[in-house]
């Protein structure tokens, strides 16, 4: 039960888990064009701002003015300038300090050396990487996953804005709901999920510390042993190591990614929607629809389950077996973390 309740481990999970690999903060196709920002929170608190320069390149900026430590930026779109709202201090979409009134008071101290400060970060297979010190670079974390990853050519998807929802379960509840399908005909009976796919069966791969599900649509009822490829309807699951899964469908992918939240018992899910740009396959209201579709059964279907499920394990006062051998994916998700901490 301490996997999921003790103090202790989540702050080793923090270090050496989620603050010792590469961490996905956005997809490329959200900071389209100079001067494209978003405001996200670490896994640690801290708030950065994800800004594609003037000169095309993401960084990762600490959202903090280096004058009293106000933000400069909140939500996301397009500007040239971060200002501070307490003192005027302003900074272009590099993070360079490019406005200072009442400069003559810190004549001592050089413009050049105040800028945002800048995180450790990489663009590649068309998602912006948070890279901490002395993690691997992405593609030597991502090892024989990164070509299968690359082959979605995510960069050119289209990207919808996200959505996140607060949660009262572990960080680790939140990977587990979405990494298996056991709980569709119970969790999503009556809805698209539950509807389009069968359940509780899946095939499992496993790329170091990352994995892949098929999952099978209800169209591969009754098919012939000979059917075609083109007979064949799968969503695929990637597992991304250490906090991300993205489902991969004929409409684009999700991105459903779990940070904790401040303690064992609370943790934040990201969803983010990433279409494809094709207009003869999908249609731009069908694009909206799904998208209004997909968070619902999010928001009122796996939320409540989950938060039910993290009472519980918050309230339980024995130990109890948690994971299926129908739920490989579970296992590998806890195999990885485990296999981190020790």
């Amino acid at each position: 039960m301490g996997n999921y309740r003790d103090p202790e481990v989540l702050q080793a999970e923090l270090k050496h888990v989620l603050g010792a690999s590469p961490l996905v903060l956005a997809p490329s196709a959200a900071l389209h064009g100079e001067g494209a920002y978003l405001t996200r929170q670490l896994h640690d608190g801290r708030s950065v701002i994800v800004s594609r320069g003037e000169d095309g390149v993401a960084r990762v900026l600490v959202n903090t003015c280096r004058h009293r430590g106000a933000r400069v930026a909140e939500g996301s779109g397009c500007a040239r300038r971060f200002t501070c709202a307490y003192h005027g201090w302003s900074y272009d979409s590099t993070g360079a300090l490019v406005g200072q009134p009442g400069r003559p008071g810190f004549d001592d101290v050089q413009a050049s050396d105040l800028g945002l400060a800048e995180l450790p970060s990489e663009e590649s297979f068309g998602f912006v990487w948070l890279v901490p010190a002395g993690s691997p670079g992405v593609t030597a974390h991502l090892g024989s996953f990164a070509e299968p990853l690359a082959s979605y050519d995510y960069a050119s998807f289209q990207a919808n804005p996200a959505m996140e929802v607060e949660l009262s379960a572990n960080w680790k509840c939140l990977l587990e709901a979405f990494f298996e399908t056991y709980h569709f005909p119970f969790v999503h009976s009556t809805s698209m999920v539950g509807k389009g796919s069968i359940a509780n069966i899946v095939s499992y791969d496993a790329f170091g510390a990352h994995a892949r599900l098929g999952v099978p649509g209800v169209q591969m009822q009754g098919l012939p042993d000979d059917a075609s490829p083109a007979d064949i309807h799968m969503s695929v699951l990637y597992f991304v190591y250490p906090n991300l899964i993205i489902a991969n469908t004929v409409l684009g992918c999700e991105l459903i990614e779990a940070r904790p939240a401040g303690s064992p018992g609370r943790s934040v899910l990201r969803h983010t929607f990433l279409s494809k740009v094709d207009p003869e396959l999908v249609a731009a209201h069908t694009n909206e629809e799904y998208l209004q579709a997909i968070r619902a059964v999010i928001r009122d279907e796996d939320g409540p389950a989950i938060t039910s499920s993290g009472g519980g394990i918050s309230d339980a006062a024995h130990d109890f077996a948690l994971l299926g051998r129908n739920e490989p994916g579970c296992q590998h998700i806890h195999r990885q973390i485990r296999s981190a901490l020790a």
